[in-house]
């Protein structure tokens, strides 16, 4: 048994300030602030001591026998998806089969092959193998020519110094010749002295000019092979050069016409998937695409119909299908905001009137604000003005004004065609439309305007599109009827009569 002195609780308090102790550490300092507390105090019951080793990062309560090591977690040298326990002081790893995910791991992105580059530069490279060969065979035949006209010179200028010689030989030995007749011909004649010597000066002036002459012929020979050889060289230089230069372009035609081919042939494969070479759908493919995700969400609509954005919610936000969704979404919220405007419209007054106030609200905050006013609006809690069609509301409503209308002008007795002799009977449903737009341009009323449609004679259906055409609201015609029956709107009805 051993007290805690004031300095050792101390210092393990400084220790699981730092974390020290891991998880730990928290409970820790509160146990260790609480014995600190007790020994200030004068207090302290004797404990068993308890130890932490900062260069091991390791340590062990005494009091429970319990052993801990201080660790962090890190990247997993193995995997950098995982997190494993590294230990604080040494490095070392901690159970690394007991490893987490990484939450900030991202994959490394890969791009997606392209084959068509692929097989573009599969063609590429069997092009080079072949123009190094071509180029190798066109050098090495250059190379033959050369040799053979370099052995030809070579042959014809070891002839040249023995043919010479030969012929210098062969005129000395005339020369000699010549001089031993001269000579005998002088003997015989009796000539002796000086007389006799000139001619032999001018033989051997004569022979060295032939000699010489030779020589020169010799040397120019020579010569002329030598340019000759320098020719060879210089034109086997030129033909290599010309030979690769040749090749070369023909590489690049080849790599030109093979690029082409396979830009043509990508083009063709990619519009037969509805794709133009960009890889963007083409007009005709991005219109099998509409369908195609129109047609799965009308299926996945009638699936989740009861809640579609709950559905839409659970989706990647980037998913094509997405849009066509809310679509399906917006045309079951029109339907049921139509059927709520369309039995407002036949209902009474007091339905009508709470249907214009709450579907006024509604397009003046942007929502649904109420229970309430969802129910009579026909509409979910969560819609807002961009899902409903407002057009087509009022449309609905005022078709439906217009039918009770026309029912009530033919004391509610079917009609098949316009009244006859009336003016629907002479001009139809376009000449009244095209009528009423008149009236309207030239500023008559829109009371005016209504009654004139009203009472035109013509079907109630007919009406009712007539109406709609001139873009008249179920707020229109229901101020139309109390202006013609004679009753009193009050409140916002009144002020609008009043405008």
């Amino acid at each position: 048994m051993a007290l805690y002195t004031e300095d050792f609780i101390k210092k393990q308090i400084e220790f699981a300030k730092q974390g020290q102790f891991g998880e730990k550490s928290d409970d820790i300092l509160k146990k260790w602030q609480g014995q600190l507390a007790k020994t200030s105090a004068a207090d302290t019951e004797p404990l068993l001591a308890g130890y932490f080793d900062p260069t091991t990062g390791t340590g062990y309560f005494e009091d429970t026998g319990e052993r801990y090591e201080k660790y962090y977690w890190d990247i997993s040298p193995d995997d950098p998806s995982k997190l494993t326990r590294t230990n604080v002081s040494t490095g070392a790893l901690i159970a690394p089969e007991e490893s987490i995910p990484n939450p900030h791991y991202t994959p490394p992105q890969t791009q997606p092959k392209d084959p068509y580059a692929d097989m573009l530069a599969e063609m590429e490279r069997r092009q080079r193998e072949l123009a190094e060969a071509q180029r190798q065979s066109r050098i090495a035949a250059l190379g033959k020519a050369k040799e053979s006209a370099l052995s030809g010179l070579q042959s014809e200028e070891v002839g040249i110094k023995p043919y010479y010689y030969d012929l210098r030989n062969r005129a000395a030995a005339q020369s000699d010749i010549a001089a031993k007749n001269f000579a005998e011909y002088m003997a015989a004649q009796g000539i002796r002295g000086s007389a006799a010597g000139l001619p032999e000066i001018y033989r051997q002036s004569a022979l060295q000019g032939q000699l010489g002459t030779l020589s020169k012929q010799e040397a120019a020979d020579i010569a002329d092979i030598a340019r000759r050889r320098s020719g060879v060289e210089s034109a086997y230089e030129y033909d290599v050069a010309a030979a690769q230069a040749d090749i070369d372009a023909q590489t690049l035609q080849n790599y030109i016409d093979n690029m082409r081919l396979m830009q043509a042939q990508r083009a063709a494969d990619m519009a037969a998937q509805g794709l133009t070479s960009t890889g963007q759908p083409t007009l005709q493919g991005r219109a099998a695409q509409e369908a195609d995700l129109q047609r799965e969400a009308a299926l996945l609509a009638a699936r989740y119909y009861d809640d579609i954005q709950a559905h839409i919610n659970t989706l990647d936000p980037n998913d094509p299908i997405i849009p066509y969704l809310y679509a399906e979404r917006r045309e079951k919220i029109n339907a049921q905001a139509e059927q709520a405007a369309a039995a407002a419209a036949a209902g009474g007054e007091a339905e009508k009137e709470a249907w214009n106030r709450a579907f006024k609200a509604f397009q003046e905050v942007g929502r649904i604000t109420s229970p309430e006013q969802a129910k009579i609006l026909g509409l979910p809690m969560d819609a807002t003005v961009a899902d409903v069609d407002i057009k087509r509301m009022n449309a609905e409503t005022a078709r439906m004004n217009a039918l009770k209308s026309g029912q009530a002008t033919t004391q509610q007795q079917p009609q098949e065609k316009p009244e006859p002799g009336s003016i629907g009977s002479l001009l139809g449903a376009k000449g009244i439309l095209n009528e009423a737009k008149a009236m309207k341009e030239e500023g008559e009323s829109y009371i005016a305007v209504i009654d004139y449609v009203m009472n035109s004679g013509l079907l109630a259906e007919d009406i009712s599109a007539v109406l709609s055409g001139l873009g008249y609201t179920n707020e229109d015609i229901d101020r139309y009827e109390a202006a013609t029956r004679g009753t009193t709107y009050t409140g916002e009805f009144q002020r609008l009569f009043n405008r």
